[in-house]
């Protein structure tokens, strides 16, 4: 169906550019703890990031925009 291509050609995209720049600093980086501790904060921010700006369609990034708000102001207050 439509819906099932669309579905996995975001999941694929979502994939292959999440993995980059993770990838790429442990190429870069000497290998030691800190660094680790850096490549898995840098996988999560990535993976994060492009699911926000490529797997999801604009109402979806609304409601996360919006929810976002709600915690910002739970913890301003």
């Amino acid at each position: 169906s439509e819906y099932a291509k669309k579905v996995y050609f975001r999941i694929v995209l979502v994939s292959i550019f999440s993995f980059v720049l993770p990838y790429l600093m442990s190429i870069l980086l000497p290998d030691n703890f800190i660094n680790t501790i850096i490549i898995c904060i840098a996988c999560v921010l990535s993976v994060a990031l492009t699911i926000y700006l490529l797997g999801l369609e604009n109402n979806e990034k609304q409601i996360v925009l919006d929810k976002i708000g709600v915690v910002i102001r739970k913890f301003i207050k």
